[in-house]
């Protein structure tokens, strides 16, 4: 999906998009199959609708930001923008964030040790869209660790609390919030 994603209900265990699978975590190129993924895209999309799921997005290209265009695009043409998004592992350009921000009201964003990488975007994330997330395995560990695990949430939120300038205890009950909020409250 646009290497875009996954509209994965991680508390049932349904699943809306699998361009990626448990046997092969690379995902399909964007590029390569862009018809296919975003046909695949409006009908999961269709499907998180029906079911009132939040909906995964992992928009990933090689640095174009096409993929989240597109995504973005498919969301309009779907008239899905009153759904709740998680856009996972957010590495975009402050245009994107900004785009995303503007037509999307119900969007999180989800950061990892990757996107600390870029300072810049983690600080103007609102409180309210911030989620963090470790991406384990699939993403390297936090510094000083050799394996990526759940438990590195930990590191990444001093990472981001440091950038934030805030209390790591109070940026983890923030995210907390922001997840229970798509994943609890809005998955019944």
């Amino acid at each position: 999906m646009l290497n875009s994603g996954n509209t994965q209900d991680k508390h049932s265990g349904s699943s809306a998009s699998q361009t990626q699978n448990a046997q092969n975590p690379t995902p399909l190129g964007f590029q390569d199959q862009e018809k296919e993924q975003l046909d695949f895209l409006a009908e999961m999309l269709l499907m998180a609708r029906d079911l009132g799921k939040p909906v995964i997005l992992h928009c990933r290209d090689n640095g174009t930001g096409e993929a989240a265009v597109h995504t973005l695009a498919t969301t309009h043409m779907m008239d899905m923008l009153d759904r709740v998004f998680h856009r996972h592992c957010f590495i975009g350009e402050l245009e994107e964030l900004r785009q995303w921000q503007r037509e999307l009201t119900h969007v999180k964003f989800g950061f990892t040790m990757k996107s600390v990488q870029d300072p810049r975007m983690v600080a103007l994330i609102p409180p309210g869209q911030l989620l963090l997330e470790t991406d384990a395995p699939y993403l390297p560990p936090a510094p000083g660790c050799r394996l990526n695990h759940p438990w590195n949430i930990l590191s990444l939120a001093k990472e981001v609390s440091f950038i934030r300038n805030m209390p790591a205890s109070l940026l983890l009950k923030i995210a907390n919030a922001n997840a229970m909020e798509i994943y609890v409250h809005r998955a019944h």
